[in-house]
């Protein structure tokens, strides 16, 4: 038995590694290929991974169903939950809520929330409502990951600060050149640049 574990962990290891490059590919703008893969490994390994790896890609599946199918997504995030709670359950659950109920249940459900998804998720709700002002309170001073650097661009953007929405967006174009979030706010952010 503690070798049948031994290989689960090294399993789900290998799945979820698979899964963070899955991440990256999506933020790339292709999510076929991270249905493809969930669809293999239902059919093949998908028992032998741990409970936590199972979870993680559940999750990860929630938020590629919540563009088409929000009670599919909410089941799933249910069913990862269930199996193995974690944090990342709250912020699942604020953006599933968000978009089935509102900013105000999104928010409500993210208030004493710090983690960088859920300050992200609150300064993002925020820049939908057009209260650019509470985005950047939200979100941190000297922001390091190219998310957050995108909002800020954002927030300042909305602002009419635009030195700093270039400032902003010029760095998380150099951590993140081929994310379609950051190519597309970068976009945003030039033209109106040229227009000032």
């Amino acid at each position: 038995a503690p070798e049948v574990e031994r290989l689960k962990r090294n399993l789900s290891k290998t799945h979820l590694a698979r899964l963070a490059n899955l991440k990256e590919t999506l933020r790339r703008g292709s999510p076929e290929e991270a249905h493809q893969w969930i669809a293999h490994l239902r059919e093949s390994t998908w028992n032998d991974l741990s409970k936590e790896a199972r979870a993680d890609i559940l999750r990860f599946e929630a938020h590629l169903a919540a563009a088409t199918d929000i009670k599919r997504a909410k089941n799933l995030a249910q069913e990862a939950q269930a199996l193995a709670p974690a944090a990342a359950d709250v912020v699942l659950a604020a953006y599933l809520a968000y978009l089935s109920e509102g900013p105000d249940a999104s928010l409500n459900l993210l208030d004493g929330y710090a983690s960088a998804e859920a300050v992200n998720l609150k300064a993002s709700i925020f820049l939908e409502e057009g209260r650019a002002r509470q985005a950047l309170d939200v979100l941190p001073r000297n922001p390091s990951d190219a998310e957050t650097l995108r909002l800020t661009a954002l927030a300042h953007l909305l602002l009419g600060e635009m030195d700093a929405a270039l400032g902003a967006i010029g760095l998380a174009q150099k951590q993140a050149p081929k994310h379609i979030s950051v190519l597309q706010t970068a976009g945003i952010v030039h033209f109106y640049a040229a227009l000032s």
